[in-house]
């Protein structure tokens, strides 16, 4: 689902550039598109680029403190935690069995209700979070969450022509 939603960040872009070559005049899209391709080249997180393109497109920015943003931030949180997994995450044994550094996201998960009871271990905290996340819930959860954010940033896409036909082909694309 990260990589979906990455893959939007990366796209979307390139998709205006390609308008606006066609002769279309739009200043908030010249400036989204040059922004983003800005970030793209220093760099940036994929959450500044949310950041920027839900603004930039909307004028309104997302609200860090609810959802979507809360959980799309804890998705990306997932994201670069299981792709960047450290060995550091063991922090000891307790009757033969690793004990683990909980992130900082797994209260969020666990208020959801999206963390799988895997084994005893897992309601104190020394199970391992990435068996605790490999549940339907927690899937549906991600799928859910790049849906809903997707639809919150092609909301400010311009309505005359051709982007509504690129707006209606995100949202019916990511369907929450």
């Amino acid at each position: 689902s990260a990589a979906s939603l990455e893959a939007f960040a990366n796209e979307l872009p390139a998709v205006a550039e390609s308008v606006l070559k066609t002769g279309c005049q739009h200043d908030k899209i010249k400036v989204f598109a040059q922004l983003m391709n800005e970030l793209e080249e220093s760099k940036a997180s994929l959450k500044s680029k949310l950041i920027l393109a839900k603004w930039t497109l909307s004028g309104i920015p997302f609200e860090k403190g609810v959802s979507p943003f809360q959980d799309v931030s804890a998705l990306i949180d997932i994201r670069n935690a299981l792709m960047h997994i450290k060995g550091s995450d063991v922090v000891g044994f307790e009757d033969d069995q690793p004990t683990f550094k909980q992130p900082r996201w797994f209260d969020l998960l666990r208020t959801k209700k999206l963390i799988a009871a895997i084994s005893p271990n897992y309601e104190d905290g020394t199970g391992s979070w990435t068996e605790a996340i490999r549940n339907f819930p927690c899937a549906r959860w991600a799928c859910d969450t790049v849906a809903l954010t997707v639809r919150q940033i092609v909301v400010g896409l311009p309505v005359d022509e051709p982007w509504p036909t690129i707006r209606k082909a995100y949202e019916d694309r990511f369907v929450p």
